[in-house]
């Protein structure tokens, strides 16, 4: 059967893929090669899902059909399947004299298609979410509130310390007799990132040292996080 462009409800603005009518067809008459595919575009006039096949076996609707299809799964399976051509899903249907054309789709059909796009897209957001929180989780792994008591802490130190020691912040952390910091007793060293930091043994808070050369500098330490032993990051 001779096929015609002209003939078809085609939409400029969906896909340009034809659609294997599954559902509409059965061994025994085949799908219709008329019904296009109702995904938005998204490249070279093709839905995200059609771009992403390697081969579409069904072709363009702007395009005659293939002869001999073979649908091809994800899995390589190959199924022959054939076209009906009889059938009307699709097609343009001049009602009167007045060349009046009637729109016949198959709106179960163009539903169903939707409603399967739009729980991928919602699958998908939801791994987005889920991959987000398992990478910040900033509930657990972040304690805010525990890092601000910390930090008040050693800030009381650091007060009592600068009074016995000549006045030098940290001074109660630093060696003022050497510059290989070895008062740093329940720290370990870590370089991150071109940078090097302190951790503490007990609770992993991090202190950046990078720019402290001698004891003098003991104000340029800083508080900078926690660190995570698993994936070695400063978090």
């Amino acid at each position: 059967m001779e096929y015609s462009l002209d003939n078809i409800i085609f939409d400029q603005n969906k896909c340009n893929a034809r659609k294997w009518d599954s559902k509409g067809a059965t061994s025994s008459l085949g799908s219709t090669p008329y019904l296009q595919c109702n995904g938005k575009l998204f490249q070279n006039n093709l839905c995200s899902r059609c771009y992403k096949k390697e081969i579409l076996w069904t072709g363009l609707i702007t395009e005659e059909p293939p002869i001999n299809p073979i649908c091809i799964t994800a899995s390589g399976k190959k199924t022959n399947k054939k076209w009906n051509y009889n059938s009307k899903i699709g097609l343009k249907t001049l009602v009167n004299n007045d060349h009046k054309e009637e729109i016949v789709e198959n709106k179960e059909e163009i539903e169903n298609q939707e409603e399967i796009e739009n729980q991928e897209e919602i699958e998908n957001q939801e791994e987005i979410v889920e991959n987000r929180e398992d990478k910040l989780n900033l509930d657990e792994e972040f304690d805010f509130e525990e890092l601000n008591k910390q930090s008040k802490i050693i800030q009381e130190k650091l007060k009592k310390s600068s009074s016995d020691h000549d006045g030098s912040p940290f001074s109660g952390l630093l060696d003022s007799d050497n510059d290989d910091f070895s008062s740093f007793y329940d720290y370990n060293d870590v370089s991150y990132k071109d940078r090097n930091y302190k951790v503490n043994k007990y609770n992993n808070r991090v202190l950046d040292i990078s720019d402290v050369k001698c004891s003098l500098d003991a104000d340029k330490i800083n508080i900078v996080g926690t660190w995570d032993n698993e994936s070695k990051n400063i978090i």
